[in-house]
């Protein structure tokens, strides 16, 4: 009798041990956002094209089957920081795959040396493994201004 509940308890295990096996796996949809600039100097008003990637508005990515559709951040403020001046350059909307590109002109009062490139947006929500936080900013990109003629 009691080797009887031995075999359907390992039989049981084995079972449950190869279902976990098979599952499907499921990737986590909500990476974070990013920025990336065209080039990494340019001078005093001239342009440059900043692209973003991953901006939704909020996760609700619980890892199940299927993976939901996120909504596109809305009223993305594209910055350029220079010190602890900060200007918006551009006002954009992520489009359905979650991405903007838009074209800026660099400050004519800028200084010559390091700025960075951020975005923020009231309504976008970033997920953190504790948390969604509000007005988050994004991990700036670093960019140097340079005199005329030395790009």
């Amino acid at each position: 009798m009691n080797r009887r509940y031995l075999t359907i308890a390992l039989l049981a295990c084995m079972g449950l041990s190869l279902a976990l096996i098979l599952a499907p796996t499921v990737e986590a949809k909500c990476r974070y956002p990013t920025l990336v600039t065209s080039s990494t100097k340019a001078e005093r008003g001239s342009t440059l094209t900043v692209k973003g990637e991953s901006f939704w508005l909020r996760c609700i990515d619980e890892g199940r089957l299927p993976l939901p559709r996120m909504e596109p951040a809305k009223k993305i403020r594209v910055l350029f920081k220079q010190g602890d001046q900060s200007t918006v350059l551009a006002t954009v909307d992520a489009d359905a795959d979650l991405r903007f590109s838009v074209t800026i002109t660099i400050p004519a009062q800028a200084t010559i040396g390091n700025a960075t490139f951020t975005a923020e947006a009231d309504s976008y929500r970033r997920f953190t493994p504790t948390a969604f936080g509000d007005i988050e900013t994004i991990q700036p990109v670093a960019f140097e201004i340079v005199e005329s003629g030395q790009r």
